[in-house]
């Protein structure tokens, strides 16, 4: 009988622990790349709240200046140039008139209340102020007299991570008769 001693595989111990290794570095090489798409995944959404609350913030300003405009009784021809009126209980040092009215708008998130003035500019008045004519203009002058306004809105979310933003108007109100 003949015998045959053959070793067969002596080195297959050896490259399981190779394997182990090289699947160790191949698992956290995936681990890094999950992260940083999970992290930039997380920035974007961050981003893009971010954007839609300043989109949100700007159109309620942009309501609330137009409805200021549309309305006559904030604009005060009693206000000298430079001087404001702003919303009664305003706390706003640039404020020495408080004879606004309430505007209604979109709610805000609890607790963010916008502020807004309306500010007379100089000169007090402008003569011979060219006016764009439309289909129901009555005047049939082509220039007028004009007061000139500023209307300010501000909507300031920064203290509680929401959407800020301030928008300012001009006006030039039409004057029928000098005052």
């Amino acid at each position: 009988m003949i015998s045959c001693r053959c070793i067969y595989g002596t080195n297959h111990h050896h490259h399981h622990g190779s394997v182990l290794i090289l699947s160790l570095v191949f698992v956290l090489l995936l681990a890094i790349v999950a992260t940083t798409v999970m992290r930039t995944a997380a920035l974007q959404f961050h981003m893009g709240t971010n954007e839609q609350l300043q989109e949100e913030a700007f159109q309620t300003a942009r309501s609330i200046a137009t409805e200021l405009a549309q309305n006559s009784a904030g604009f005060s021809l009693s206000l000298a140039p430079g001087r404001s009126n702003c919303l009664p209980g305003d706390t706003h040092d640039a404020c020495d008139q408080y004879s606004l009215a309430p505007v209604r708008f979109t709610p805000l998130p609890e607790g963010l209340q916008p502020r807004y003035r309306i500010t007379r500019r100089e000169p007090e008045l402008i003569t011979h102020f060219p006016f764009r004519r439309w289909q129901g203009s009555v005047s049939s002058s082509e220039y007028a007299s004009a007061a000139v306004f500023e209307i300010d809105v501000d909507i300031d979310g920064r203290e509680r991570r929401l959407g800020s933003a301030r928008l300012v108007r001009g006006i030039a109100l039409r004057l029928t008769s000098m005052p």
